[in-house]
């Protein structure tokens, strides 16, 4: 069993690199900075990518901030599903999809919203 659970960690790390990557491709670069957290990283690059197309709809102050507390992070996950949502993303996914790193949920969002950025700059 610890070889499938040595597995999996390979596989969600390896999964994470990519997240992280077209995030860097399609300018936020914070992603990169293995200082923050795994969890912190992907919720900065969300809402990114949710800001950088605000232009479509007004999501109001989607301001994330590392030093948040746990509760305003988990409504800032709130927020990117609801925003998503309203930004017709053909991937349904949820905050605490997220908040648990569901690295396969968020993997074809990530894909979405960052051609979605590229084709708005």
């Amino acid at each position: 069993e610890d070889a499938s659970i040595a597995a999996s960690r390979v596989e969600a790390q390896s999964r994470l690199d990519e997240i992280v990557e077209l995030f860097v491709a399609g300018g936020y670069y914070r992603a990169r900075f293995t200082s923050v957290n795994d969890f912190d990283r992907v919720l900065g690059a969300l809402c990114w990518g949710v800001a950088s197309c605000k232009g479509e709809l007004d999501f109001g102050d989607l301001t994330f901030e590392e030093t948040a507390k746990m509760g305003a992070k988990i409504k800032l996950c709130e927020f990117v599903e609801d925003a998503l949502r309203k930004m017709r993303c053909p991937y349904d996914l949820r905050a605490h999809q997220v908040n648990g790193l569901d690295y396969d949920a968020i993997f074809p969002v990530t894909q979405w919203i960052v051609k979605k950025v590229m084709a708005t700059r």
